[in-house]
């Protein structure tokens, strides 16, 4: 009969719709983990480049202040400014 029928196709649709809505949550969780792994990527790029920044400041440094380094501690960026 015709509401048997109608029921079929709702649910079908139903279960297709929570197909498809499980499926984006899978993209949105594979897009969401390559975002985070590229932003540990940024964060690790920015630490070597500002490491590399004060090892190349250092290597221009007067003999005195690397020795006032070695022995008291190289301050940090903010003890800098």
């Amino acid at each position: 009969d015709r509401a048997e029928e109608r029921v079929d196709d709702l649910e079908a649709e139903r279960d297709h719709a929570e197909a498809r809505a499980d499926d984006l949550r899978r993209q949105l969780r594979e897009a969401n983990a390559r975002n985070d792994d590229v932003e540990e990527l940024v964060t690790y790029v920015e630490e070597e480049r500002s490491l590399q920044e004060r090892r190349e400041a250092a290597r221009g440094a007067p003999v005195w202040r690397r020795a006032k380094w070695w022995f008291l501690g190289r301050p940090t960026e903010t003890d800098e400014e």
